[in-house]
C-alpha cells in the first residue's frame, strides 16, 4: 500500500528522476565525440591498468603487424568460414549425438540448453601493454555465447577433476603463501621464478591430446571410472583445430597452438604442461626442488644444489617442451 502511495504520488508531482553524474557538460560532450570518432578506438589496457586511447588506423596495423599477419594466423574468405563455422556445429553437435549416453542428466540439460541460445562468431581485439615500452598489444579473443564455447565450457568443467594428478598445480598466491610459511629452508636454499614465452602458441593441439591421451592411460586408477574420455578427445580436438574468429569485417583462423580465448584454455595448458612435469621434471630434479608450483605459465619455486645434478640442464628441460 505504501509503494502504490508513492508511486501515486510521484505521478501526481510529475517527479522525475535524474542520473547524476560527476562530468560536466563539456566533459560529457567531449566523451560522446571519443565514443562516435571514427579516427580513434577505446579500449581496456592490458593488468587492468585502466582505458586506454589509440589511433585507428595504427591500432589495426598494428594487431595485423604482430599477431594476425604471422604463420600462427590464416586469413579466410567470408564463404569459406562461413561454412567452416557451420561444419564444425554439426560435427560438434553430431558429436555430442555419438557420445551422449556418456553424460549425466545435468550435462545433458546444460548442452541442450546451450543450444538452443544464440550464438556469434568470436572477436579478435587487442589490449595495449601499457606498461611496456615499446607499447604492444596482448591478443585476445573473445568467444562469449559462441557455439564451440558451449563445448570447451564442458571441457573446462570436466578438466577440473584432473587436477589432482598434476602435482605442480596451484589454485591462487594466497594458497602458494599458506604453502611456504610451512616450508623450512636450508641455508643453500635458491628461490626462482619462471614464465614461459607464448604458453598458448606453442602447445600444438597434437602434444595437447597426447599430454591427455597419456594422462588417461597411466594415472586410469585415479580417475573417475564414469570419465567420458573418448568425448572429451574428441570434442577437445574440434575446440583447439577450429578457432574461427573475425577482425572488423574479416575471418580467421588459428592455425598454431592452443585455442586463444576458448573457456578450457588455461587448464589445457596446466595439465599439458603439468604431464610433461610429471614425466620429466618433477621425477629427475627430485632431489634438489624443494618446492616447486605452477599457475598456467608462471612457475615459483626452491632450489637445492647437489654434486650430480645441473642447474643448466634443468633449465633445458624445461624448455625441452612443445614447439
Amino acid at each position: 500500500l505504501f509503494e502504490k502511495k508513492i508511486k501515486e504520488a510521484s505521478r501526481i508531482n510529475n517527479l522525475q528522476t535524474h542520473t547524476f553524474t560527476s562530468l560536466t557538460p563539456n566533459q560529457k560532450i567531449t566523451l560522446n565525440e571519443l565514443k562516435q570518432s571514427t579516427e580513434f578506438i577505446i579500449m581496456p589496457s592490458d593488468k587492468n591498468l585502466g582505458p586506454a586511447i589509440m589511433n585507428r588506423e595504427e591500432y589495426i596495423k598494428q594487431v595485423l603487424t604482430e599477431h594476425l599477419l604471422t604463420p600462427s594466423y590464416l586469413k579466410m574468405n567470408t564463404n569459406l568460414a562461413t561454412a567452416q563455422i557451420s561444419h564444425t556445429k554439426k560435427l560438434l553437435i553430431t558429436t555430442f549425438q555419438t557420445f551422449k549416453h556418456t553424460l549425466s542428466r545435468p550435462e545433458l540439460d546444460f548442452f541442450t540448453r546451450s543450444f538452443k541460445n544464440q550464438h556469434r562468431t568470436p572477436i579478435f581485439y587487442g589490449m595495449p601493454k601499457v606498461h611496456k615500452t615499446p607499447v604492444q598489444l596482448r591478443p585476445v579473443i573473445s568467444c562469449v555465447n559462441s557455439f564451440p564455447s558451449i563445448f570447451s565450457t564442458w571441457l573446462d568443467f570436466r578438466m577440473k577433476e584432473l587436477l589432482h594428478l598434476i602435482p605442480s598445480y596451484i589454485k591462487n598466491s594466497s594458497d602458494l603463501i599458506t604453502e611456504l610459511q610451512n616450508i623450512n629452508l636450508p641455508e643453500n636454499a635458491k628461490l626462482f621464478t619462471a614464465d614461459a614465452s607464448s604458453m598458448y602458441t606453442n602447445i600444438d593441439t597434437t602434444t595437447g591430446l597426447e599430454a591427455f591421451r597419456q594422462l588417461f592411460s597411466r594415472y586410469t586408477n585415479l580417475i573417475p571410472v564414469d570419465f567420458p574420455k573418448d568425448f572429451f578427445l574428441t570434442t577437445l580436438e574440434i575446440v583447439m583445430n577450429n578457432n574461427i574468429f573475425t577482425f572488423g569485417d574479416t575471418f580467421w583462423l588459428q592455425l598454431q597452438g592452443t585455442a586463444m580465448g576458448t573457456p578450457a584454455a588455461p587448464l589445457y595448458s596446466i595439465i599439458t604442461y603439468g604431464y610433461y612435469e610429471n614425466t620429466h621434471i618433477l621425477n629427475t630434479y627430485q632431489d634438489n626442488l624443494i618446492y616447486y608450483k605452477r599457475y598456467i605459465d608462471d612457475i615459483f619455486g626452491i632450489w637445492i644444489d647437489s654434486p650430480n645434478t645441473s642447474w643448466e640442464n634443468f633449465k633445458i628441460t624445461l624448455n625441452q617442451f612443445g614447439r
